[in-house]
C-alpha cells in the first residue's frame, strides 16, 4: 500500500522532469506555484480575519483549539490559534514551509526586468506570504526561512553583505514576529518541541532495532501513534540506515548539485547556458535550503511538495546538462562515501541534540 501511494509521486515527479524542459518553462511553473499558493494563503488570511468564512478551516480551528492548553484562571486559550490553509496546507508548519518558497519565488519576480514596472506587482503576494507566515506561528518555518535567506543572500551578494544585511533586517523581523515564532529556545525544551525530541528517540530507538531496513514504511505510527515531527529520523527508523541515506542523498546531491553549478557559474569561462538560468540559481539554492531545514522539524518525506522542490531542482541540472554544462553530480564511490559520513554525522547530531536538551 506505501509502495502504491509512492508510485503515484514518483510518477508525478517525473512528469515534472519530462514538461519543465527548458529555463522558460520552469520559471512560468514557479510563477504560477506561488500565484495558486498565494490565494490560498490570502483565503486562510480572510479567513483568520472574519472577512470571509470558510467551513473547513473552522472545523480544523476548532480540533486545533481543543488540543490546545487553556488558562487556569481566566479560561482563555494560552496561546493564539495558528493559520492554517484547505487541502495539502492544512497543518501551519506545512502552510510555513509554501510561504518561504512564495517569498523567494517573489523576489525572483521583483527582479525580472522583462516585466518593467509590473515586476513590483509581486510585492502584493510576498506581503501575503509574510502575513500568512507570520500566523502560522512556526519555529521550524522561522529556522527554514532563516536559512533560506541566509542562503539567497550568501550566493547572490557574497558574505560580508550577507552579514551586514543580517545585522539590518533581523531587528525588523523580530519585530514584526515576535510571539512564539521566536521562543526557539522554549520551544525546544518544553510542550510541542519536549515531546517532538522524545519522538526522535523513539525513532532512533525503533532504528537500533531493525538499522539495516527499518521497521517498514508506515508502521512507525502503528509503534508510537504519532509520526516523528523529522522526516529524515522517520525514515531511518522505517527504512533503515539504507532507505534513511537514499532520502537523505535525494535532498543532499540537490544542495551539492546547485552548489557544484554555482561554482562553475563563478569560474569566468564561456557557458553555454542563458541570463536567466544563471539568475535562477541564487533563488533555487535557497528554496532547495529553506526547505530541507523545513522538514527537518515535520515529517514530509513522501508528500508531492517535497518532490516537486527536489524536481525543480532535478529540472534545473538537466536543462543545463542539455545546454552543454557537465553533469553537477556523479555518482561514484566518492559521493557514495560522502553521503554514507553525512547520514551517520545527522544521527550522531540528532543523538547528541536529544540528550543535551532532554537529558
Amino acid at each position: 500500500m506505501e509502495a502504491f501511494e509512492l508510485s503515484k509521486i514518483i510518477a508525478y515527479y517525473f512528469l515534472l522532469l519530462a514538461v519543465l524542459n527548458s529555463t522558460q518553462r520552469l520559471r512560468m511553473f514557479l510563477q504560477i506555484i506561488a500565484v495558486f499558493a498565494a490565494i490560498n494563503c490570502l483565503v486562510a488570511v480572510l479567513h483568520h480575519y472574519k472577512i470571509i468564512h470558510v467551513p473547513a478551516l473552522e472545523i480544523a480551528e476548532k480540533i486545533a483549539q481543543a488540543e490546545m492548553e487553556f488558562d487556569a484562571g481566566t479560561g482563555q486559550l494560552m496561546t493564539d490559534v495558528r493559520l492554517r490553509a484547505t487541502g495539502i496546507f492544512n497543518d501551519p508548519n506545512d502552510l510555513s514551509t509554501i510561504t518561504v518558497v512564495g517569498i523567494l519565488i517573489g523576489l525572483f519576480g521583483c527582479g525580472d526586468s522583462r516585466l518593467g514596472a509590473w515586476r513590483w506587482a509581486w510585492v502584493v503576494p510576498i506581503g501575503i506570504f509574510f502575513l500568512a507566515f507570520a500566523l502560522t506561528q512556526s519555529r521550524g518555518g522561522l529556522l527554514a526561512l532563516a536559512a533560506a535567506l541566509a542562503t539567497f543572500s550568501y550566493v547572490r551578494f557574497g558574505l560580508k553583505k550577507t552579514v551586514v544585511v543580517a545585522l539590518l533586517v533581523a531587528p525588523a523581523i523580530v519585530a514584526m514576529l515576535g510571539g512564539r515564532q521566536l521562543s526557539l529556545g522554549e520551544g525546544m525544551n518544553k510542550g510541542t518541541g519536549s515531546e517532538r525530541l522524545e519522538l526522535w528517540r523513539d525513532a532512533l530507538d525503533l532504528f537500533k532495532g531493525a538499522p539495516v531496513f527499518g521497521i517498514g514504511s508506515g508502521n512507525f505510527m502503528d509503534e508510537v501513534r504519532k509520526v516523528a515531527h523529522n522526516s529524515y529520523v522517520q525514515c531511518f527508523a522505517e527504512l533503515g540506515f539504507v532507505g534513511g541515506t537514499v532520502f537523505l542523498g535525494t535532498v543532499w546531491f540537490a544542495l551539492v548539485g546547485l552548489n557544484n553549478i554555482r561554482r562553475l557559474l563563478r569560474s569566468g569561462q564561456y557557458l553555454p547556458v542563458s541570463a536567466e538560468y544563471r539568475r535562477l540559481l541564487p533563488y533555487l539554492l535557497a528554496i532547495v535550503a529553506g526547505y530541507a531545514v523545513s522538514i527537518y522539524s515535520i515529517s514530509r518525506q513522501f508528500v508531492i511538495p517535497t518532490y516537486m522542490i527536489l524536481g525543480i531542482a532535478n529540472t534545473y541540472f538537466l536543462i543545463g546538462m542539455c545546454a552543454g554544462l557537465p553533469s553537477p553530480v556523479v555518482l561514484d564511490m566518492r559521493r557514495i562515501r560522502q553521503l554514507i559520513f553525512v547520514s551517520a554525522g545527522l544521527l550522531v547530531l540528532i543523538r547528541l541534540q536529544i540528550r543535551f536538551q532532554l537529558g
